[in-house]
């Protein structure tokens, strides 16, 4: 299935990932370049853990500590 990552500068990226695929292994390849560690994620304007399963094609927002949760 099809996601849309956004990443904490805003920028977008699109992904293939399996279903039940979690947040924070569908965002691994990206995360290491941001400056500051995702902390959270925004599914579909959910709050969500990066533990979360992804279960259908959605848009995931991440969020570091420099966000206002």
């Amino acid at each position: 299935m099809l996601i849309t990552i956004v990443d904490t500068n805003k920028k977008k990226y699109t992904k293939e990932v399996a279903m039940n695929t979690r947040i924070e292994n569908a965002i691994c390849e990206y995360a290491e370049s941001f400056p500051y560690k995702v902390l959270l994620a925004k599914v579909d304007n959910h709050y969500r853990d990066l533990r979360h399963k992804i279960t259908h094609p959605c848009v995931i927002e991440l969020l570091d500590m420099r966000d206002n949760y």
